[in-house]
C-alpha cells in the first residue's frame, strides 16, 4: 500500500492481495519509520457507512472503507480512477495498483 498526500486530499493505492484482505474484513496497515514514533497509515473495512472517510490522530492516518465501496472497487476491474469521496473539500481516493497487477500476472 502507498499513501499519497496532497493539498486537497489523500490517495491510498493498494495491491490486489490487499483488496482481497479488505474484502475479507481484515485491516491493512503500514508503518513508516519517521522519528521515534513513526507514522502509520491503514485502511479499515467498516460496515454501515456509505463513503470513504479519513480519521487522523497524532501519528496515524486511517481510511475507513465501507464494504460496499470495497466491492465497487473490486467490480471496477482494471480502472485507473478507483473510487473516491469528497468531504469538506478533501478528496479521499482508493485505487488498486494496476502496475503491480501486470507484474504479478506475468
Amino acid at each position: 500500500m502507498t499513501l499519497t498526500l496532497s493539498s486537497d486530499g489523500f490517495r491510498f493505492r493498494i495491491l490486489p492481495d490487499e483488496l482481497e484482505d479488505l474484502l475479507a474484513g481484515r485491516t491493512v496497515e503500514h508503518r513508516v519509520s519517521a522519528g521515534p514514533q513513526g507514522l502509520s497509515f491503514s485502511i479499515v473495512p467498516v460496515a454501515g457507512e456509505e463513503d470513504l472517510k479519513v480519521e487522523r490522530e497524532a501519528h496515524t492516518i486511517r481510511l475507513l472503507a465501507p464494504q460496499t465501496v470495497l466491492e465497487r472497487l473490486r467490480d471496477l476491474g482494471r480502472s485507473k480512477e478507483g473510487v473516491s469521496s469528497v468531504k469538506d473539500g478533501v478528496t479521499m481516493c482508493l485505487q488498486v495498483d494496476l502496475k503491480s497487477s501486470v507484474r504479478t500476472a506475468a
